[in-house]
């Protein structure tokens, strides 16, 4: 695994805040990437100390350190379960969305994109294939973050990578020297 820092729950939320507050820059997927990037690099460090245990058994792991750490209740171990895409892990419990019900007023939309992110790290780390997901946002049902009971979240895996696509096309073409 890798070093973790932690931080109270006001730090957290009052640096999701200012993030969600630029309108001009790709929050959610800054809020969502940076979560999976950690959550990956530090599960897939465990699990190549582990090559014995199976894909249940490092999302029961990756379960119960995102719990032992005070992040929520994660239930990846629903992933495994799944026979089909997309993917749906419940959270009944997230720091971030408790955090950020301390907030003034009604959010206008889920806030639970560490949650997300960490669930994408950890389905990466486990299956060795990256996921893609998103919070339901159910008028119905809203997330935790919203006022909810619980959270959930869909998730499917990617086909093809952009990073992989990229490296596999041709390089651009220089233009004709002589026909300048």
């Amino acid at each position: 695994g890798e070093p973790q820092i932690f931080h109270c729950n006001h730090y957290n939320r009052v640096l999701q805040l200012i993030i969600e507050d630029c309108h001009y820059i790709a929050r959610e997927a800054i809020l969502i990437r940076s979560a999976a990037e950690v959550s990956h690099r530090q599960l897939q460090g465990v699990f190549a100390e582990h090559p014995e245990w199976s894909v249940g058994e490092c999302l029961q792991y990756a379960e119960t350190l995102y719990r032992y750490c005070g992040f929520g209740d994660l239930a990846l171990h629903e992933a495994f379960a799944a026979t089909d895409a997309p993917l749906r892990i419940r959270e009944r419990h997230s720091h971030y969305g408790a955090a950020l019900r301390l907030n003034y007023g009604k959010r206008r939309w889920p806030g639970e994109f560490f949650d997300l992110g960490f669930a994408e790290g950890a389905l990466k780390a486990a299956f060795g294939q990256e996921h893609d997901g998103h919070i339901d946002n159910n008028p119905d049902h809203p997330p935790l973050s919203m006022g909810g009971e619980y959270t959930d979240f869909v998730l499917r895996p990617v086909e093809t990578s952009v990073l992989a696509v990229l490296s596999s096309a041709a390089p651009p073409s220089l233009p004709n020297q002589e026909a300048v």
